[in-house]
């Protein structure tokens, strides 16, 4: 199945993708997926987790990344949903 196909189900599935770009693996919710204006299939993710090359914010606002699909490496679908894991890992501080 292709990146772009993995995206798109996991936005209709409302589930959050594991993947690597540019050598960071990243935790991400996808959000939609479109194409540039040189015609380069990407997706609109919010990162929740994981690395990025200037590290995730505190701000909110600023962890929303716009990436080109094809550069997208070991995409997989998480098998819980982002609020499912959200729970997880807050019960783990309790």
């Amino acid at each position: 199945m292709s990146n772009y196909a993995l995206i798109k189900q996991a936005i209709l599935e409302k589930r959050s993708v594991d993947c690597y770009y540019n050598k960071f693996l990243r935790k991400m919710s996808p959000h939609t997926l479109g194409t540039s204006k040189r015609g380069i299939h990407q997706a609109l993710f919010y990162q929740y987790g994981r690395q990025s090359s200037k590290g995730l914010s505190p701000n909110a606002d600023e962890n929303w990344r716009c990436i080109p699909i094809d550069n997208i490496t070991d995409l997989v679908i998480n098998v819980m949903n982002l609020l499912q894991q959200i729970i997880i890992q807050n019960l783990k501080h309790v």
